[in-house]
């Protein structure tokens, strides 16, 4: 299989990480919600400008060139996984569904097990939440003194702020553009070399493309 084969069988295969995950969900703490603003000085130019990768990627998968997101992670010192994260503006697909009145905006990596981000948009204020899945493999935890790991968890934001390029009109069809900076909360996840739970402190830098279905 080549590389370029092996990364669309990644996308094809998130989606379906996605959609099991949000069918059922664990460790869930509260919803905080914060106001977006709108700037017309989002850099929608420069985001055209498609890279390699995401010129190969828009190849193979139909309608990437306008489903996708640029996703910088870091996590406090710790080592990103999978190691495709490593790298800034790693070019992700984004999935942009309208729900009667709410935005549900997700981008998401994953083969086996997977990790995203969903920024959910409802009238003028916005929550945004962090997923991980592992394989039916229980290695997450809210909190360090919880007995039991479990095998997906999700964790909203601490600190977030959402731009976009211009208000939405919750209309199918529409393009929708911005920029997302996020802390989300602590959790803990069981390295199994130490024995000992990481604790994870996972912030994201987003810039985002996609069309409402």
């Amino acid at each position: 299989m080549t590389q370029v084969d092996s990364d669309f069988m990644k996308h094809i295969l998130l989606l379906v990480v996605i959609f099991s995950f949000l069918k059922v969900q664990a460790q869930v703490p509260a919803i905080v919600w914060s106001n977006y603003d709108t700037s017309r000085n989002l850099n929608i130019k420069q985001f055209d400008r498609m890279s390699t990768d995401e010129r190969n990627t828009a190849k193979y998968i139909k309608g990437f060139e306008n489903n996708r997101a640029r996703l910088t992670l870091t996590d406090s010192g710790n080592k990103i996984s999978p190691k495709e994260l490593q790298n800034h503006d790693f070019a992700i697909l984004c999935i942009c569904r309208l729900e009667k009145d709410t935005i549900s905006i997700t981008t998401a990596l994953g083969f086996m097990a997977g990790l995203g981000i969903i920024t959910n948009i409802h009238a003028g204020s916005f929550v945004t939440k962090f997923f991980q899945e592992a394989d039916n493999t229980p290695v997450f935890k809210m909190r360090e003194s919880d007995s039991a790991y479990t095998d997906r968890i999700s964790v909203y934001a601490e600190k977030q702020r959402l731009t976009l390029y211009a208000k939405p009109n919750f209309v199918r069809n529409e393009s929708i553009f911005g920029s997302l900076t996020v802390q989300f909360q602590r959790f803990y996840e069981l390295d199994f070399k130490t024995k000992q739970p990481v604790i994870r402190h996972y912030k994201a830098k987003l810039i985002f493309k996609c069309k409402l279905h």
